[in-house]
């Protein structure tokens, strides 16, 4: 194993390639913004590299395998600190976000009924025309316009439709809602801002799994279990802790005039019916107020859950057989599930790596 560092500056023009460090630590995960920290001898990076958003790229090569980029992604330089270690050495450290970072530094800058804060439609499109209308060619204000850099993949209309209602709320959690609105809709739903080229980067959405499906249903299925030794630390939880199982959301108007719908679950019965109001009051449609019960629902549901980690083995390698997103079949209790690998977490200290791949099964 060997991991470099492209290092670029704002614009994706290369300064430098790291390949000495003390250490490097970086993680990826669905649908959220991940981070990548390294720390390194301040003598090998001039102080003109350090701007905000440089571009990292962490580039990982397993045995005689090409190099890859691992996670697709680049990580944008946020923080650098110039410290002394515990050897009475100076050090550099550096503190970068990836790139779904820029769905978590906008809002939907649009008013309460606009075309652009209220939708129907298939939610991996809908996804797409709320990124181009706060981060690409369609952002009413030219200044929040990132084409040059940053384009959005073309509507496949692959998911189901909802309607929902998003005024100056923060990009990124409205995309996390609809990936979940989607999933209690029966289609799994990923999105991410994925690598194109050193200068340029693109949105997209994945159905299915964010990577490759190694599940169930693949002619090249991955198997993890306790038995093949490939998996670590299995739990099976069913969890209705917090479950809340009879939603009212109310809408516009006032008092009895007020728009209230429910959602709800067979099971809300007697002892086990539990309440939950949601204030949907910037929703202007009926079906805005029904969906947002609906994603309470959701959210709120008795949670079964298949988490562990992937361990390596000789026919079971990450970044050689299965990668960051990618669908395989995990085998537990009896069961089986297709289990995502919706979380990675890479860190090199010394030299030696510790590669921590979780997966994640959810009903």
């Amino acid at each position: 194993m060997a991991t470099h560092i492209n290092w670029r500056d704002p614009l994706g023009n290369l300064l430098t390639i790291i390949t000495q460090y003390s250490s490097l630590d970086y993680i990826r995960a669905e649908n959220k913004v991940g981070w990548l920290t390294l720390e390194i001898n301040p003598t090998l990076i001039p102080t003109s590299f350090l701007a905000v958003n440089a571009r990292l790229e962490p580039w990982r090569s397993v045995g005689a395998y090409p190099p890859y980029l691992d996670g697709e992604t680049v990580f944008f330089l946020r923080t650098w600190t110039y410290a002394i270690d515990d050897a009475g050495q100076e050090v550099l450290r550096l503190s970068a976000f990836d790139a779904n970072y820029l769905l978590d530094s906008r809002i939907v800058a649009y008013a309460a009924g606009s075309a652009q804060a209220e939708r129907t439609n298939e939610i991996d499109d809908m996804m797409k025309s709320i990124v181009r209308d706060n981060l690409g060619v369609d952002a009413t204000d030219t200044l929040r316009n990132l084409s040059p850099y940053l384009t959005v993949q073309v509507d496949v209309s692959a998911a189901p439709s909802t309607t929902k209602a998003f005024s100056r709320r923060n990009v990124l959690v409205v995309l996390q809602e609809l990936a979940d609105i989607a999933f209690k809709l029966g289609t799994y739903l990923a999105f991410d801002i994925v690598y194109t080229g050193s200068t340029t980067l693109e949105f997209r959405t994945f159905t299915g799994q964010r990577g490759v499906n190694l599940g169930r249903t693949s002619a090249n299925t991955l198997v993890v279990s306790r038995e093949r030794r490939n998996l670590e630390s299995p739990q099976l939880i069913e969890d209705h802790e917090t479950e809340e199982n009879y939603i009212y959301a109310g809408g516009q108007g006032t008092e009895t005039d007020r728009v209230i719908k429910t959602a709800y679950t067979t099971t809300a019965l007697g002892l086990n019916r539990r309440e939950l109001f949601v204030d949907a009051a910037m929703s202007e449609l009926e079906t805005s107020v029904q969906a947002e019960a609906d994603a309470a629902l959701f959210d709120y549901r008795a949670k079964k859950t298949l988490i562990g980690r992937i361990v390596d083995t000789t026919g079971c390698r990450y970044g050689v057989h299965y990668h960051f997103g990618d669908l395989v079949y995990a085998e537990y209790k009896g069961q089986g599930y297709d289990a995502h690998i919706d979380a990675v977490h890479i860190t090199v200290q010394d030299g030696a790596e510790i590669i921590d791949t979780q997966i994640r099964a959810s009903a």
